[in-house]
Order: structure tokens, then C-alpha cells, then sequence
């Protein structure tokens, strides 16, 4: 199975504030499951910046409890997976609740997520394989 790099705290979002539209600004033909990979930077101005989007959506006062700071998020290594089921490039093509999440120019639907504890590991860019040892043992957590 495929894995994709996602910088926090959008993987967060997608597994607790029910994001379900992964921004690209390249497009892609695969479809299916794929495993979420954390990716280790995140920056200050990147969790200022989401937290003002949650506030400026309403999604959630206090993010549900999350501390925000950089030290907060699970990063560098698998958090869970999803299934890819389509790609959009307009808002307008999302239900309204995901339009929100939709910053373009691509936007890859998700559905079916599931999470489980970092299962540390290095990413790439796009869609990735990931070591055998290590895409064993995120199966055997999916299996759990």
C-alpha cells in the first residue's frame, strides 16, 4: 500500500475535525487506500495559521482540547490511513461541510479513515512505498 506525507496538523485534522479534503497542487489517477504519513516539520506560522482557520470556521473553540504547539502533534511516521475515492478542483464539486477544507488547486477526497499509534519512519514526496518491515507492522495495527 501507497503511503502520502502530510504536514500537521492536517493529519490531526483529518483523523479528529473530520477533514476530508487533502490539498495538492498536483493531480493524481490513484485511487484506494493509501497510509497517512506525519511529516516531521511543522512550523509556528503553520499552527497559527490552523489555528485561525478552525477559529474562523467555527470547527472547534479550544481544537478539541489540543494543545497547540509544535511539540503537540505526532510527526515523522504513519498515524493511520485512509482511502483516496476521487479528486476535485473546484469547492463548488464538495459537500458544503468539506468546502471549507478545500484551499486547491487539487483537492484528493478521503473517506474511510482510521487511526493508530506513530509507527515512526521516514516520508517522501507523493505517493510513496514504504519499507516492507514497516508497512507490516501498520498492517498488523490496521488488523488490531
Amino acid at each position: 500500500m501507497k503511503a502520502l506525507s502530510i504536514r500537521q496538523p492536517w493529519p490531526w485534522a483529518i483523523q479528529h475535525l473530520g477533514k476530508r479534503v487533502e490539498n495538492r497542487k498536483w493531480n493524481t489517477h490513484y485511487r484506494g487506500d493509501f497510509f497517512i504519513h506525519a511529516s516531521q516539520g511543522l512550523t509556528w506560522d503553520e499552527l497559527e495559521g490552523f489555528a485561525d482557520f478552525v477559529r474562523a470556521e467555527k470547527l472547534s473553540g479550544d481544537v478539541a482540547g489540543q494543545r497547540m504547539r509544535p511539540d503537540s502533534f505526532e510527526r515523522g511516521g504513519l498515524v493511520g490511513v485512509a482511502r483516496l475515492v476521487d479528486v476535485v478542483k473546484s469547492a463548488d464539486l464538495l459537500p458544503a461541510g468539506q468546502r471549507p477544507w478545500f484551499f486547491g488547486p487539487v483537492g484528493f477526497l478521503l473517506a474511510d479513515i482510521r487511526s493508530f499509534p506513530l509507527i515512526p519512519c521516514k516520508g517522501a514526496l507523493g505517493f510513496f512505498d514504504l519499507p516492507r518491515d514497516i508497512e507490516a507492522r501498520a498492517m498488523r495495527m490496521l488488523a488490531a
